[in-house]
């Protein structure tokens, strides 16, 4: 009757469940009681007259075993809920001293007739004393602690053992990661949307590191002492080398788009960690000379830091158009309705136009397109106010 720890619930049976293990045990009573009584019924044909140790002294002894047995069974049920099962049978009475000596008995039929050992009395072991229920004195600051334990498994141990591969450290716990692999390698694949996917498919394998305050609020509640506070210690710093891995792979996924868009410079300006090198002044297309300043088309570059790798990444190109004639000075400071559009490109992409998109078509590629990626006004103010001069080297 006893479960395998392996296929034992963390939750609270349900009252439905309670009535059913009742009856289970119930039904085992019954039948541990018909075999305890065939048994005895057999041997009592064997037992000699006055035979006081022997085969008689055994099966006093099953009895014994089989009746205790029985108020364990019967304690078990009353202590795990509020369900009381029906007893198999009365309660056994105080066991009597047992004599010394069986007296003399009448041999022959009498002897089977009247001398069979039963549930006598005198054969029922005491019953055992009942267990009380187990008592939670666990605190409220404790009950939270375990949950968030259950909740994050991952700890530090397990993060470094794979090197921070989020991959691996998924594959440990028996997550399926064929779909995110095969998306982290699909040259086609869309940076931002694939960012999107590895956070929520590490979210569910993992535990959101959003929330990694629960953990420290938990920490800071706990006693110093209580063994709580360096399991959850464990799992802050897993979660923290977690959510640097996931931005470290956001940002290569981001800056190595072949086909960069809005999101993706977005992300990357407002990234923890800086991942632009420089942004260049806006300078006119062509270049400007000393008495023609004005134009309406002008370009900035933007740097990228390598990759994670270190392998380097070819800078972004923004092509600006203009309503009218103006100079690259004055382009910080205009309303945005003078501004027809803004594009991003990357920088192999920032001399191809619609003489390449002619010439590919003649070539048997009708979908060939230049990449231009429109971003708004308020992302070109946040690269104006970024602008430098690019860093040396």
């Amino acid at each position: 009757m006893r479960r395998r720890p392996a296929a034992q619930s963390a939750d609270r049976p349900t009252l439905q469940e309670l009535h059913q293990h009742h009856e289970v045990l119930q039904d085992y009573g019954r039948q541990l009681d018909l075999v305890g009584r065939d048994m005895c019924l057999d041997a009592a044909a064997m037992i000699e007259m006055n035979d006081a140790d022997g085969l008689w002294q055994c099966m006093m002894d099953i009895a014994h075993s089989i009746a205790g047995y029985q108020e364990g069974l019967e304690a078990l049920c009353r202590a795990a809920g509020s369900v009381r099962p029906a007893r198999v049978e009365p309660p056994p009475q105080p066991a009597a001293e047992r004599p010394s000596a069986e007296p003399a008995r009448p041999s022959g039929s009498a002897r089977r007739t009247h001398g069979k050992p039963g549930k006598q009395s005198g054969a029922i072991a005491a019953a055992p004393a009942i267990r009380p229920a187990p008592v939670d004195k666990r605190t409220d600051t404790q009950k939270t602690a375990d949950t968030l334990l259950k909740q994050y498994r991952i700890d530090r141990n397990t993060v470094s053992q794979c090197d921070g591969d989020l991959i691996r450290v998924a594959q440990s716990l028996g997550k399926d990661t064929r779909t995110l692999q095969r998306e982290l390698a699909d040259p086609r694949r869309d940076g931002a949307i694939t960012a999107d996917y590895l956070r929520s498919a590490v979210r569910d394998w993992l535990g959101d590191v959003e929330k990694i305050g629960l953990l420290r609020d938990a920490v800071a509640a706990l006693p110093e002492k209580d063994v709580r506070v360096g399991q959850l210690a464990g799992r802050i710093k897993a979660l923290e080398r977690i959510g640097r891995q996931l931005d470290t792979m956001e940002a290569d996924l981001l800056k190595g788009d072949v086909c960069p868009r809005a999101p993706h410079l977005r992300r990357l300006l407002n990234a923890k960690e800086n991942q632009i090198r420089f942004v260049s002044q806006p300078a006119r297309l062509p270049a400007e000379t000393r008495n023609d300043r004005l134009g309406t088309l002008f370009e900035m570059r933007i740097g990228l830091k390598p990759l994670s790798d270190g392998r380097r990444v070819a800078p972004w190109v923004v092509h600006i158009h203009t309503r009218e004639p103006t100079t690259a000075d004055a382009l910080s400071t205009m309303p945005s309705g003078n501004f027809a559009a803004v594009h991003l490109k990357t920088d192999w992409e920032k001399n191809l136009g619609p003489r390449w998109e002619a010439v590919m078509r003649a070539l048997g590629y009708p979908e060939a397109k230049v990449h231009r990626g429109p971003i708004g006004t308020e992302l070109l103010g946040q690269l104006f106010a970024r602008v430098k001069l690019p860093a040396p080297g």
